[in-house]
């Protein structure tokens, strides 16, 4: 599984590479049986979890901020109810 080392939080020009390591973290994570797993590996997968959900919630944040600047324009619904 990719370490959470190797995720970096989207800004407004994410690159290939974040989305790629955030990749490698969920496909790990869907790979993760931790009915055996060891301390390290218990912490290494939660630190992937935090690390997959920070970058979700990132994309969120872009994703609301443009519905508001489309919605400004007359090009979109209220982002209250999007």
């Amino acid at each position: 599984m990719a370490t959470v080392s190797q995720v970096h939080t989207p800004t407004a020009g994410a690159t290939d590479k974040s989305t790629t390591d955030v990749a490698s973290l969920v496909a790990g994570l869907l790979g993760e049986s931790l009915e055996q797993a060891d301390r390290d590996t218990v912490n290494a997968t939660l630190r992937a979890v935090h690390a997959v959900r920070t970058w979700l919630d990132a994309v969120e944040i872009r994703a609301a901020r443009r519905v508001r600047q489309l919605h400004d324009a007359g090009r979109a619904d209220s982002p209250v109810t999007t």
